[in-house]
């Protein structure tokens, strides 16, 4: 993670490299592909349909507010990250009734916090990210309710500031912060509900796969927008 937690998560016996990162670039290319077989079949049945239509094509901008939560063990430290406030916006395009491609970013508001016992006093660690991710949105259908499976991948950058007694100290570099940004993937599921042809609530969920340095930080996003197509 950081250097503070790479230092410990290095001297494990068990450590070894990020698995998972071959396996998420195919998820995330066959997604892709999917995607762009579905845009095809699609757009002959999406221009049949009337202006009207909740899954017509067009953009969109939605904007809200969620939380993220860890779900990672950072051992042997045993450091509990807990949950942050977040806050995000997504621009996309819907270019069927059956898929729409948007760019999301989320930004941890309130970070992710920690104390514990560390040698010298009280330990703390408080982590904020950016998430910037493409997606895919998959659709059965432009109804008024309408749930969709999402998949995409970008980057999470992490910014993390240690303490011992209240006072900032290295996170593994004494008189430093450490900051890292990695590729990341994301997967998940959620639920448009239309209020207007041209208005609609959103709430999704997500889980936030970093690799690299990052790899052991793992977390669960969710939240709601208000989305307005144009």
């Amino acid at each position: 993670m950081t250097n503070l937690i790479i230092g410990y998560a290095r001297q494990r016996a068990d450590w070894v490299a990020d698995p998972g990162e071959a396996w998420l670039g195919r998820v995330i290319g066959a997604l892709l592909v999917v995607a762009l077989s579905l845009c095809v079949c699609g757009a002959a049945s999406a221009q049949r349909r009337h202006d009207d239509s909740f899954g017509r094509p067009g953009g969109y901008l939605s904007l809200g507010a969620g939380g993220a939560t860890e779900s990672f063990q950072l051992d042997p430290l045993d450091i509990d990250l807990g949950s942050a406030l977040t806050v995000g916006g997504r621009l996309g395009y819907r270019a069927s009734p059956f898929v729409a491609v948007e760019a999301a970013v989320d930004y941890t508001a309130s970070a992710f916090n920690s104390r514990f016992a560390a040698p010298g006093g009280l330990g703390e660690v408080e982590t904020r990210t950016v998430i910037g991710t493409a997606n895919v949105k998959l659709y059965p259908g432009g109804w008024r309710v309408q749930p969709f499976a999402i998949g995409g991948a970008g980057a999470v950058y992490a910014m993390v500031d240690c303490r011992l007694n209240g006072a900032i100290v290295g996170c593994g570099q004494a008189g430093t912060s450490s900051s890292e940004a990695v590729f990341a993937g994301r997967v998940g599921g959620g639920l448009d509900i239309y209020l207007s042809q041209n208005v609609a609530l959103t709430g999704e969920v997500t889980y936030v796969m970093p690799t690299g340095n990052l790899g052991d930080f793992r977390f669960v996003t969710y939240g709601g927008q208000l989305l307005v197509r144009f």
